[in-house]
């Protein structure tokens, strides 16, 4: 059923209404929904890109601390980037020249100079790297093939323990199924390449350490003709060595629904968890894992993050049209820290593969922008939830919480507080996809002025990487936050 949400001015909370434009969100919320949805987003603004653009991802590209977002375009040997200006709205499309028909695009510091670069490759196995001077202009550009093999999935992300992003590749050549690594050797060029060959088909990859030894593992999804299950994919895992290398595959030994969507802990259990675009797969330690639980269905681009700032991770996904008349939609789960997800609600988007997380008029809430191939734009939908009138902590005089120092920083950040009486205190940094990086509690905290040092560790002793954070102070039933950014 459709439920249509009207906003009066009144109900909306000082800042907002600019957010709100019209005043009027619609959503769709499946039967077994409550009567309101928990999480709301706005009517969707497109962006005409400058071709078919497959995949977007959010990052701060020019930088000056706002948002911006850059997109793939398909059919046509260019990238699309659309700068942001901290309001949720983007700039017209300025177009660079990449590898012909790009496919997929992946950002990361490869130089390791603070300003985030670009990784473009194609489905001929056909790469790209735009390093970024740091002003966002991706003019320059160095080529490189991931061969032999049609590339189906990339991504950037850290596999060895020299803190550089590396790159990871799913593809397929003359029959047979490869996994394929190349290093980031931090200065934007990447190390030789290894290759994991399969004679089945694969699916993900995903990267995270759910075998809990120190070092992070590459988890797949691999089709077994064998396997007694309807899709006859199962999940398994190569055990990472901490250097780059691998130990040979292990089974989680349970069916993979659709794709991997995130190696991340949604059963508040300091494990990592397999979270598909389907079940949840718990990790019980040791490299072992518990039976799966099912949600539903997202059967393209699952994404993960906390979005409706409770403190549990919610999934996200593509909704597919009954019919070619009808666009797809965006699809949000929310999370129970147990595992689980609660009903679908679902919000009108033009979207055919890619979902990105961002806070892009930050307001603390995560937004989302969507790539959409058959309509040639790009989507921003802003997440309205905080605008709606609902129950806020009650303020007390006296609660202040100061900027962050250094701002920016590239190491460890100070924070200070004051509080007017002895009060329980929490400390929360959050990143802008609204997951908690590191928290920090006080029973009883005196009244006066404190200090926490932020080692820029994550909860897991990970460091932190860069970009746009928020730590939440919240004493006594009031809360503030304040915003500060890494750089490296």
């Amino acid at each position: 059923m459709t439920r249509t949400f009207a906003l009066c001015r009144r109900c909306v909370r000082p800042g907002f209404a600019p957010l709100l434009g019209a005043l009027v969100i619609s959503a769709l919320v499946d039967a077994r929904a409550s009567a309101d949805p928990s999480i709301v987003y706005g009517i969707p603004r497109h962006y005409e890109s400058g071709g078919r653009p497959s995949t977007a991802a959010v990052g701060d590209f020019d930088g000056d601390g706002h948002l911006d977002v850059v997109a793939t375009d398909m059919f046509y040997a260019t990238v699309s980037v659309f700068l942001g200006d901290g309001s949720g709205a983007l700039e017209p499309r300025v177009g660079y020249e990449t590898v012909e028909f790009p496919y997929e695009v992946n950002v990361g510091d490869l130089d390791q100079d603070g300003d985030l670069d670009l990784v473009i490759v194609a489905g001929s196995g056909q790469a790209s790297v735009h390093l970024n001077p740091g002003d966002g202009d991706f003019s320059a550009r160095t080529s490189f093939t991931l061969a032999p093999t049609t590339v189906f999935h990339t991504l950037l992300g850290q596999v060895d323990d020299d803190g550089t992003p590396d790159l990871v590749a799913r593809g397929h050549a003359s029959g047979q199924h490869y996994l394929i690594t190349r290093l980031g050797l931090g200065d934007g060029t990447f190390g030789p390449q290894q290759t994991h060959g399969f004679a089945d088909p694969l699916h993900g990859p995903a990267i995270g350490d759910v075998s809990g030894d120190g070092h992070r593992d590459l988890v797949y999804g691999h089709d077994a003709p064998s396997a007694p299950t309807e899709s006859g994919a199962h999940i398994r895992f190569l055990p990472g060595n901490g250097d780059g290398t691998f130990a040979a595959s292990l089974p989680v030994a349970y069916q993979l629904r659709n794709d991997i969507a995130a190696i991340v802990d949604v059963t508040d259990d300091g494990l990592l968890d397999v979270v598909t675009g389907g079940n949840v797969v718990p990790n019980a330690g040791g490299g072992t894992f518990d039976a799966p639980l099912e949600y539903g269905q997202f059967p393209v681009a699952p994404r993960v993050a906390d979005l409706d700032r409770d403190g549990a991770l919610d999934v996200v996904g593509t909704v597919l049209a009954a019919s070619a008349s009808v666009p797809d939609s965006v699809g949000v789960r929310l999370g129970r820290n147990d595992g689980t997800f609660g009903p679908r609600f679902t919000f009108r988007a033009r979207v055919t593969a890619s979902i990105s997380i961002g806070d892009l008029n930050e307001d603390g809430w995560p937004d989302l922008v969507t790539a959409d191939a058959s309509n040639g734009s790009v989507s921003v939908l802003l997440n309205a939830t905080g605008a709606l009138e609902v129950p806020v902590p009650r303020p007390v005089a006296g609660l202040r919480l100061a900027t962050p120092h250094p701002n920016p920083s590239d190491a460890g950040v100070v924070m200070r507080f004051a509080l007017e009486r002895e009060s329980a205190v929490t400390l929360r940094i959050v990143d802008v996809a609204g997951r908690t990086v590191r928290t920090t509690t006080w029973r009883e905290a005196p009244a006066g002025e404190h200090v926490w040092r932020w080692d820029g560790a994550t909860s897991t002793g990970v460091r932190a990487g860069p970009g746009i954070y928020f730590v939440e102070l919240r004493a006594g039933g009031a809360a503030v936050s304040r915003r500060f950014v890494r750089i490296r």
